[in-house]
């Protein structure tokens, strides 16, 4: 300021109103904001510190250039110093339009800047905290439209007028400079204000506090957010159970709960610059694009959380930020979360009757008892290579009925229960309880998978994974699911993961749990993974993806 007033040579206040009252103006509009997010004039107070070293530095560079050469005597005293006064005005506003548009400024409460309306220093109190975040990385500090706006606002009436007195296109040049347009070309004032501004740029690169090893003033809090989202993920938050769902569509938090968890955790480690309020915390978290929306989005969604009911929730923009072990993953897509899946998925509302699981039942047919007797049990199925098990067809354990082939049996009671003779009793024709429907499957009693399981494997389970371990081992028992994959392997016995999936949509949820009480092999070198490809047949090279129960667990459970 010092340097400039030398250079204006003019009368303390007239240099209080031409000089002075512009950059005054300028630093209660942006206080002390940052130019660039890592760049040139980053940290507190660069975009400041930009425009007055451009200012003086265009000023000075003015001096002695001749603007108006083609001009009478007259009209180049008029004018010379206006045009100097020109590039001051011009370098001061340079290199704030492209870093306002580039940057958001949020107040602890979440309400964003509006620098088109208000100033900074209007917008938010003394000694509140502000925070800003940038729409895109790579910001360089420069012209843009939006000074169109600004231009009266900083640099004051009286100085317009002033201009506007020597002529009206002195304004309408310096708004072709500050906002970029190419109609500015030409312009002597233009080519003093780039190219002192390519002198500036290099000078502020080579003395970049970076280059030493000191420290940007402030702080930037997405590490320390995103630390806290994967250390509460680890210790308080359960996938599909509590604050974090997430299904194929992606992961989602629950908002405002998984907000207020993080802000805690982060005071309670005193993370500097983290926000106080949830709406704060939204709104730099869509600014950073750490979740999908963003402050001119939508931010919020709808998910169902564990126990069915709709709450308001945000989605991660890269779901492996919180979830990266493949089988927790698996958990995480068996069962649907957002709220257009788990509408999609209700057979309810569902046009279409294909894709209902509700299945309406056929009036039953009456056979001849000699048809009946034709007909086999499980205890004279042979299972294996034999040509009669492809044209028997077996009900699978959902107890759904299956249509593809004309015969199928009863399915074997649980091994507790009395065992079914190998001999089939003639029925009574006239008896409609032993008649057959019309798709030709036999309705044998309801199986109670839960018996299958030994008791004390049982009691650590919850109930659901304990009627889909039922469903595995009479599967396995009785080789009612043969297009899945079931077969021993050198470690245990392998059981395809889409045939718990098709037991339940729960089905993963049910692995981790069997994990859990050590019913599964787990290979030592790589401790984590719970889902192994295992090859169709020995030998095979088509793979699918498996649990392998461990050898201890063939024998606890009967899966010899």
């Amino acid at each position: 300021m010092g340097m400039l007033r030398i250079h204006a040579a003019c009368s303390p206040a007239m240099f209080k109103d031409r000089y002075e009252q512009p950059i005054l103006n300028l630093a209660a509009y942006i206080a002390n904001l940052p130019a660039t997010a890592s760049g040139v004039f980053s940290g507190e107070g660069g975009l400041m510190r930009a425009c007055v070293e451009m200012a003086f530095n265009s000023f000075r560079a003015s001096d002695g250039r001749i603007f108006t050469g083609a001009s009478g005597v007259e009209e180049r005293h008029l004018l010379e110093g206006r045009w100097r006064y020109v590039c001051f005005a011009a370098g001061l506003l340079y290199p704030l339009g492209a870093s306002i548009e580039a940057m958001q400024v949020i107040d602890a409460q979440g309400k964003r800047w509006s620098p088109e309306l208000d100033s900074l220093v209007s917008w938010v109190d003394p000694g509140e905290r502000y925070w800003v975040t940038w729409l895109h990385e790579d910001v360089q500090p420069g012209p843009s439209s939006i000074m169109g706006m600004l231009l009266h606002k900083l640099l004051g009436r009286p100085n317009i007028d002033w201009l506007n007195d020597g002529s009206s296109d002195l304004i309408k040049r310096l708004l072709e400079i500050i906002t970029g347009s190419a109609l500015a070309a030409p312009l002597i004032a233009t080519n003093v204000v780039q190219s002192v501004w390519v002198s500036v740029h290099m000078r502020e690169v080579a003395r970049r506090h970076q280059n030493y090893g000191r420290l940007t003033v402030g702080s930037h809090i997405s590490p320390y957010i995103i630390d806290a989202m994967v250390v509460l993920t680890k210790d308080m938050w359960v996938i599909n159970e509590k604050t974090v769902f997430a299904d194929a569509t992606g992961v989602h938090l629950e908002w405002p709960a998984a907000g207020r968890d993080i802000i805690d955790y982060c005071k309670a480690r005193a993370y500097p610059g983290v926000p106080s309020s949830e709406a704060a915390l939204l709104t730099m978290l869509s600014a950073n694009k750490i979740i999908v929306g963003g402050l001119d989005g939508v931010a919020m969604v709808e998910i169902a959380n564990a126990d069915g009911e709709i709450v308001a929730a945000v989605k991660l923009a890269k779901p492996g930020l919180l979830v990266d072990d493949p089988a927790i993953y698996a958990t995480a897509k068996s069962r649907p979360v957002a709220i257009e899946e788990v509408i999609a998925g209700d057979p309810l509302t569902s046009e279409s009757p294909e894709k209902s699981p509700i299945r309406t039942k056929q009036p039953k047919k009456v056979l001849p008892p000699a048809e009946v007797a034709t007909r086999p049990t499980l205890d004279t199925i042979e299972i294996g290579e034999q040509t009669g098990i492809q044209s028997t067809t077996v009900a699978p354990p959902r107890g759904s009925a299956n249509t593809a082939e004309p015969a199928a049996v009863a399915v074997q009671a649980p091994a507790n229960e009395a065992k079914q003779s190998s001999a089939v009793a003639q029925p009574d024709p006239s008896d409609s309880t032993d008649s057959l429907p019309m798709d030709a499957s036999i309705e044998g009693t309801e199986i109670k998978y839960a018996g299958f399981v030994d008791k004390d494997v049982a009691s650590k389970l919850k109930p659901h994974s304990v009627e889909i371990l039922g469903k595995v081992i009479h599967a396995w028992r009785e080789k009612t699911d043969l297009q899945y994959v079931m077969r021993t392997t050198s470690v245990g016995a392998a059981v395809e993961k889409d045939f718990l999936l098709m037991c339940s949509s729960r089905g993963i949820d049910s692995i981790l749990e069997f994990a859990a009480v050590g019913l599964l092999y787990i290979d030592p070198t790589r401790p984590g993974i719970k889902i192994h490809q295992i090859a169709t047949v020995d030998g095979g090279q088509k793979k699918v993806d498996c649990i392998v129960f461990s050898r201890g667990a063939v024998k606890l459970l009967g899966l010899n």
